[in-house]
């Protein structure tokens, strides 16, 4: 628990922008939903604020620690931390600012499309803030030998086979510091989300790539960027400051080897397994004018009685 909260609460980018937000959209007096609290040091800047009631909501055995941290600042008279699942709890009131930092290293995965929509539907005030207010999703596809080595040692592990572990861990997206050199093509936005309308709990969408030259593409690998505020963005992409998301890889295995001139379609569509989002892609290449397509997708990659498999927290 420490290293996780210590990498986002030390990632001064993230935080700043978050705080830069609240000051901006808090009113003094506002009422306050502050959505995956963790240990509330958002809560605690929307008190700092001036807010005149902060409801910080987490389902997680973190909020014990997050009351202390509250009473350690002498904010409890402000900040209530309420556990369980925002769709499961009821508050005494309508609220002035929904927020959160449930964001994973594709924009979605921690269920921000939902979490945000229910927020806005069951407590929100008519005219109420959000932060972030809208988030954008791009992807780019790349090449790594260092990727291709790790999905390549499953192949024989000191002389033994170990190729379920492999089909697995190529249906799950993984989360890789890839680079800017390490694109292949320009980026392109696939989504796009206003957060204070949108009701997609889901996501259907599509791009387009054509290579310029020849060689082995890995995979795609994806990021997003988040207005918080007017002028207030969090870019998590390859060419951005140094923050503590990654990006998100759809890894494809084996890879693809393609032409100048070739070209692929990319679909990315999104799964909920009870709570949790998952993460599917298609993918249809034009190679020398043959056709090459790729599903590598969360529900083929499930041990019974269908439950996701996490392979992608295997270190080797």
């Amino acid at each position: 628990m420490e290293r996780f909260h210590y990498t986002m609460l030390s990632d001064s980018h993230r935080v700043k922008a978050f705080q830069k937000a609240i000051m901006e959209l808090v009113a003094p007096g506002d009422v306050v939903l502050d959505i995956g609290t963790g240990t509330g040091i958002l809560a605690l800047m929307a008190a700092r604020s001036s807010a005149g009631k902060v409801y910080g909501v987490d389902y997680r055995s973190i909020t014990p620690l997050a009351r202390e941290i509250v009473k350690a600042n002498r904010c409890e008279e402000i900040v209530e931390i309420v556990t369980g699942d925002l769709r499961d709890i009821d508050l005494p009131e309508k609220v002035d600012v929904v927020m959160g930092e449930v964001l994973g290293s594709f924009g979605i995965e921690e269920d921000i499309l939902t979490l945000f929509h229910f927020a806005r539907d069951h407590f929100l005030k008519p005219g109420g803030e959000m932060i972030p207010q809208r988030i954008k999703l791009y992807v780019a596809p790349f090449r790594s030998l260092r990727i291709r080595r790790r999905f390549k040692f499953w192949d024989d592990v000191y002389g033994f086979d170990y190729s379920p572990v492999l089909n697995r861990l190529r249906n799950l997206v993984q989360v890789e510091p890839v680079s800017r050199s390490n694109l292949v093509a320009p980026a392109e936005c696939i989504g796009d989300f206003d957060l204070r309308t949108c009701t997609e709990n889901d996501i259907n969408v599509v791009a387009d790539f054509r290579f310029a030259d020849p060689g082995l593409i890995d995979g795609f690998c994806g990021w997003f960027t988040a207005v918080l505020a007017p002028g207030v963005t969090l870019d998590s992409g390859p060419e951005s400051p140094d923050l503590h998301w990654q990006r998100t890889v759809f890894p494809l295995v084996p890879p693809v080897k393609v032409r100048g001139g070739d070209h692929a379609r990319l679909r990315i569509t999104s799964t909920h397994f009870g709570n949790e989002v998952h993460l599917n892609w298609f993918v249809d290449f034009s190679v020398s004018k043959k056709r090459i397509m790729r599903k590598q997708a969360a529900f083929l990659a499930v041990d019974p009685p269908g439950k996701p498999t996490h392979l992608s927290l295997i270190h080797i």
